[in-house]
C-alpha cells in the first residue's frame, strides 16, 4: 500500500540520518572509509528486511556516504537467535566500527553487552530505560540512541483501554518475553488497583519458542 511505502521511506530516512550522526561532523576531514555495522535479528531470506537494508544504503548515499567509496557496510543476520546475535555483535565490535545499527531488541541488547564506546543506533527495541540501554529518554547518556516501540507507562494505557471496552473486565493475562525490555512490563500497582479486581497474570517466554508462550495461556481458565 502507498501508506506503507511512505512509512518505510520515512523510517529509512530517519534511520539513515541516525546512522550517519557519529561521523557526519568529521566528513570534512578526509575520505577515510567509515565502518558501519548492521546487526539484524532476522533471517537473511526475509524480503522485507532486505528491502529495508537496500533503502538504508540509498538513504546513506543521499547523505553522501557511499558503500565501497567512503563507507563500508558490514551486515550480520542473527536468524532470530539471540546467541547468534551475541556472536555477531562481538564480531562487528571487534572491527572498530564507527557506528553499529541493531534491530530488534535482542540485537540491541547484544550490542549493549559487547560495547560501551561504539555508537549504537537501536531500532524496534523495547523501553531503553527499563532495559538500561539509556539513563533517560530525554538524555540517554552512554553510547546508545535510537527508536523505541514502547515506554513502560504505555502498558497502563493499554489496560485502561481494555477496561473502557469491557467495563466488567476483572482479569488480564499479559504475554511477552523478558528480552523486550519493558514492552510487556506489568502496569503499575496503582492502576492495577484502580482498574482491576485482581493483579494481572504476567506470562513470560523465551523467544523464538513462541509455543512456550501460548501453552500456559491456553491451559489457563480465563473468565469472559
Amino acid at each position: 500500500m502507498q501508506f506503507d511505502r511512505l512509512k518505510r521511506r520515512s523510517f529509512v530516512t530517519l534511520l539513515g540520518g541516525a546512522a550517519a550522526w557519529p561521523f557526519a561532523a568529521r566528513s570534512q576531514q578526509g575520505e577515510r572509509v567509515r565502518r558501519v555495522g548492521v546487526l539484524l535479528g532476522f533471517a537473511e531470506s526475509d524480503r522485507d528486511w532486505q528491502a529495508r537494508l537496500s533503502s538504508l544504503r540509498s538513504a546513506l548515499q543521499e547523505l553522501g556516504w557511499s558503500d565501497g567509496r567512503n563507507m563500508r557496510l558490514d551486515v550480520r543476520w542473527a536468524q532470530g537467535d539471540p546467541e547468534r546475535a551475541r556472536a555477531a555483535a562481538a564480531d562487528l565490535v571487534g572491527q572498530s566500527l564507527d557506528v553499529l545499527v541493531a534491530c530488534p531488541h535482542f540485537a540491541v541488547a547484544a550490542a549493549h553487552r559487547e560495547t560501551r564506546t561504539t555508537p549504537v543506533v537501536g531500532i524496534q527495541a523495547g523501553d531503553f530505560v527499563t532495559a538500561r540501554f539509556a539513563q533517560s529518554h530525554a538524555r540517554p547518556g552512554g553510547n546508545i540512541t535510537g527508536f523505541t516501540l514502547f515506554e513502560a507507562a504505555i502498558n497502563t494505557k493499554f489496560l485502561q483501554l481494555l477496561k473502557d471496552i469491557a467495563p466488567r473486565l476483572s482479569r488480564v493475562t499479559v504475554m511477552g518475553t523478558p528480552r523486550h525490555g519493558g514492552a510487556t512490563s506489568p502496569p503499575s500497582k496503582r492502576w492495577q488497583g484502580r482498574l482491576l479486581c485482581s493483579q494481572p497474570t504476567h506470562l513470560c517466554a523465551t523467544l523464538p519458542r513462541s509455543k512456550t508462550l501460548w501453552r500456559p495461556f491456553r491451559a489457563s481458565r480465563m473468565p469472559d
